[in-house]
């Protein structure tokens, strides 16, 4: 007997912890599914969003200026929060997931609702559940013949789609509209998830950094800034790729003024992106990204220096006598008959030498001289130099290099040259979730234009006989969008049905 009463006591001892861990996991779900659980996270992720650009992050140009005009308090606080690298904190991200399981779980408790609403109408009505209704409406007719049919018939006047139903005393056609329109939360609600999901992506693998770029330079990797202040080093990213720079090109405003930066209209970055056998050539101007394999370069900024040349405007002296002039750009092969494929390959604006090697020893143009690669007929390569005409007047007078520069009994004299600065820096995004990104703004977008301006309607008209032979038709509607246009909507249904003479009004 003892055994008995306390294995009955085990038993409901076990129960009450199972139904007190069911309790616990019922309140949590229900909170975290809660209405009021998500606006709150969502105006904290609006107001951290806020605040991250407002306090400047560490990888943005200009932070360690704003970093020494913090107090000593105000620096430990912000490091202390992660607030210099807010995006990549681990408690905007649990933010971020956190919403993000609010939205699912609250998609996962309305949707049955809302099936269930749709996939069973009310078929069958009374007029009592018509006077529920927020706008209804009831008159005696003479006689039904034909009033089923003249129903149906105005209904689908009006875009409605009838459904006839007979219980006992009443005749129901019952007609929508827009049922889709009480879906549309729940692909809100994916729109949005899709954007978080995209923004996590790009935060937690996404990167961006600088890559500067002279005319004839390869790169293969990008520099990320850290924050020396705060003890976090630059690293280089490599890249999938090389990034070839064939020429950089810039238009000024005045062609004789300074290169800086209130006399440019716009900068350009010829480059040639190859990866294995495949090589693909763009330019990148102000303005004007340029997207590849998944990563995004833009125009940052430009050497403060000059010293270099997009295009030249070369002299060539025919071995039969004569001139032709040639314009040149970088890396652009022109064909010059008797000659071959000219190229111009490489600028000096203070040409001089350097360990035996041609070098600009200068920036200010002093003695300005084009490298030029020429391609022979026979396929032949030969390289030679285009100098200013005070300087070719100086070699055929003063030295014995005149034919030594000659190609093929073919002369070069630089006659003009465009300036350009010695380098171009690119900025190079990568964020492997913008996609998603931009698909969940689409989404978002259509899907709230059409929560707003398109509605579910519901009407229904009940016939109901009386024993002196007359016949009460009862309508009623509703909707769950623009209930001001749905009256008048209404209003004119019902006088398109009402007996001649009579008052019309929606009753509310």
């Amino acid at each position: 007997m003892a055994e008995s009463e306390a294995r009955v006591t085990a038993n409901a001892e076990q129960v009450e912890r199972s139904q007190s861990s069911i309790g616990f996991i019922d309140r949590a779900l229900s909170f975290l599914s809660s209405v009021k659980l998500g606006i709150t996270l969502m105006l904290l992720l609006i107001f951290f969003s806020i605040l991250g650009t407002i306090i400047i992050q560490y990888n943005v140009d200009g932070f360690e200026k704003y970093y020494a005009s913090l107090t000593p308090a105000q620096r430990q606080l912000y490091h202390m929060l992660g607030l210099f690298d807010l995006f990549h904190t681990w408690w905007f991200n649990a933010l971020l997931i956190l919403f993000s399981l609010n939205l699912i779980l609250v998609s996962i408790d309305l949707f049955p609702k809302a099936w269930r609403y749709v996939a069973q109408p009310k078929l069958r009505a009374t007029p009592g559940f018509l006077r529920t209704q927020p706008v209804h409406r009831s008159f005696r007719l003479p006689h039904d013949d034909g009033l089923v049919d003249r129903l149906t018939e105005v209904m689908r006047a009006f875009r409605w789609r009838p459904t006839v139903t007979i219980n006992g005393p009443y005749t129901t056609v019952f007609a929508e509209r827009g049922v889709w329109n009480r879906f549309v939360v729940f692909i809100v609600h994916i729109a949005v998830l899709v954007i978080l999901a995209g923004a996590f992506v790009g935060s937690r693998w996404g990167y961006e950094g600088i890559m500067p770029l002279a005319p004839g330079e390869t790169a293969n990797a990008i520099r990320i800034s850290g924050a020396p202040v705060l003890g976090i080093p630059d690293r280089m990213q490599p890249l999938p790729f090389t990034v070839v720079c064939t020429n950089i090109r810039v238009d000024l405003r005045d062609p004789d003024g300074p290169l800086a930066q209130g006399n440019f209209d716009n900068w350009y970055t010829d480059v040639k992106f190859v990866k294995g056998d495949d090589a693909v050539e763009a330019t990148v101007y102000l303005n004007h990204p340029v997207d590849y394999e998944g990563y995004r370069f833009f125009q940052a900024s430009f050497s403060p220096q000059a010293g270099e040349a997009s295009d030249i405007v070369v002299e060539v002296g025919l071995p039969q006598g004569g001139q032709r002039e040639l314009t040149l750009v970088r890396n652009k092969p022109v064909q010059v008959d008797g000659l071959g494929r000219i190229t111009f390959v490489k600028f000096y604006s203070d040409f001089g030498f350097a360990d035996g090697q041609p070098r600009s020893v200068g920036t200010d143009y002093k003695r300005p001289a084009a490298e030029l690669e020429i391609v022979r007929p026979d396929g032949r390569r030969q390289r030679t130099f285009a100098f200013s005409p005070e300087i070719m007047t100086f070699i055929r007078t003063e030295t014995n290099m005149a034919e030594k520069l000659q190609v093929g009994g073919y002369s070069f004299t630089l006659k003009e040259f465009t300036r350009a600065p010695l380098y171009h820096v690119l900025q190079v995004q990568y964020d492997p979730g913008v996609d998603a990104v931009y698909f969940g703004f689409v989404l978002l977008c259509v899907s709230l234009i059409a929560v707003f301006v398109f509605s579910h309607e519901r009407v229904w008209a009940v016939i109901e006989k009386h024993e002196d032979g007359q016949t009460a038709l009862h309508l009623a509607g509703h909707t769950n969008r623009n209930p001001i246009g749905f009256e008048k909507k209404f209003t004119s249904f019902v006088e398109a049905l009402a007996p001649p003479g009579e008052e019309i009004t929606s009753r509310t």
